[in-house]
């Protein structure tokens, strides 16, 4: 089956965000007052948890207040999230946008604002738009002119309503599985909480104990990247404790590797996401190979007296990403610094009891694990059936069928 293939500037168009100054903030709900989202609410669903707002008449044109149906679209990012987008659903509030984000919106009768959604979330989509960022020291940019060039494919519109019925039955599983798995992850943290309320601790600072470091960006020291060679690890390669690989892994060569000797990783380092995303972490098996890494990761390599996995369990509960949170700073990009990650407090029993109780997390993450396993399952599917339905290769009865 073969669709026409229309220019995303003909049926859309980008609207920028507004500007303002850091003390303009006013209180959510204040009259005079409008939400303004940024780019922490542009996650895989709309975040409303933590809003901000502006003066109303800091908003200069009626399309920068937010619609139903409008694409969120971080423009002004680390390389890694640029391009990504969240659905705009029924707001019971007046919004409008930052000037790091951008609203993707229909101004055709001919494309189905889910199908929309569908297609620019695409993991093809994605990466394309997301080469077209431009770089910039701290941030790379998204290129609008040539997001605006891409062709989408335009089935009837019934068929694009079809395809995206489907593709939101896949996006429900998807979302139950990570609901799942949060709860699952919250679970943990308590009974972590818990363990060392039952034993003898010793609260220390992270920076008593351990070598805290970061990475470095090749290209800034006049590096490239190669084909093969060492792995160099971006914040999107840490999921639920481990080290994930993906098909736009990263790699230096050993020369390179050897200059940003600061940053090379090792058996038992514990990683965590210091930029962008805080809060992600990561435990370091020899079977990970050779590794570095870039500046949104932070290296803490325990001296002595702390068993690494169980200082990972940790940096997930509730109380360490507290402590993260309130110690970060937002310029440009949310990030935290090696000094913060210093002087973090941190409950350490004896080695036996830190052992005995990773040993008692172990049956909560084992349902992780399970959860996680069906949740890749499940965006394996999504991203076959997207591919697919975009190509005009898969029928409607296959399409059902599939699920």
């Amino acid at each position: 089956m073969s669709w026409d293939q229309v220019r995303l500037g003909d049926l859309t168009h980008f609207i920028r965000g507004v500007t303002f100054k850091p003390d303009a903030k006013v209180e959510v709900g204040s009259e005079g007052s409008v939400v303004c989202f940024r780019t922490s609410n542009v996650q895989t669903k709309l975040d409303q948890s933590d809003l901000i707002a502006v003066p109303r008449d800091i908003v200069k044109r009626d399309e920068q207040f937010v619609r139903h149906g409008d694409l969120l679209v971080s423009s002004a990012n680390s390389w890694n999230l640029v391009g990504k987008a969240c659905w705009v659903p029924e707001l019971s509030y007046e919004a409008t946008l930052g000037g790091f984000i951008s609203a993707l919106r229909i101004n055709s009768p001919r494309l189905d604002p889910r199908y929309l959604f569908h297609w620019f979330t695409s993991s093809k989509v994605q990466d394309t738009v997301r080469s077209f960022g431009r770089q910039t020291t701290n941030i790379s940019n998204l290129d609008f002119a040539r997001a605006l060039n891409l062709e989408i494919p335009l089935p009837p519109l019934h068929i694009q309503q079809r395809i995206a019925a489907v593709l939101d039955e896949v996006d429900a599983l998807r979302q139950k599985r990570e609901r799942s798995i949060e709860k699952l992850r919250l679970l943990k943290s308590e009974a972590f909480k818990f363990a060392i309320s039952t034993v003898e601790v010793r609260e220390i600072t992270l920076g008593e104990m351990c070598y805290i470091t970061k990475g470095t960006t090749p290209t800034t020291l006049g590096f490239d990247f190669s084909s093969a060679g060492a792995k160099f690890l971006r914040v999107q390669n840490l999921v639920d404790g481990r080290i994930v690989h993906a098909s736009d892994d990263l790699f230096i060569n050993r020369e390179t590797n050897s200059a940003l000797a600061r940053s090379i990783i090792l058996p038992n380092d514990v990683l965590l996401s210091i930029a962008g995303t805080i809060g992600r972490s990561a435990l370091v098996i020899e079977s990970d190979g050779e590794m570095n890494c870039n500046q949104a990761i932070a290296i803490i390599r325990p001296l002595h007296s702390i068993n690494s996995a169980y200082l990972r369990e940790w940096l997930d509960t509730s109380e360490a990403q507290a402590q993260m949170r309130g110690s970060s700073v937002t310029a440009t990009i949310a990030n935290l610094s090696l000094g913060s990650i210093s002087k973090m407090r941190f409950p350490m029993p004896d080695l036996a009891h830190q052992v005995k109780i990773l040993i008692e997390l172990q049956v909560i993450q084992d349902q992780i694990d399970y959860q996680r396993a069906s949740l890749n399952h499940m965006r394996d599917l999504g991203d076959t059936l997207q591919s697919q339905a975009f190509s005009g290769s898969l029928t409607l009865r296959n399409f059902e069928v599939a699920l």
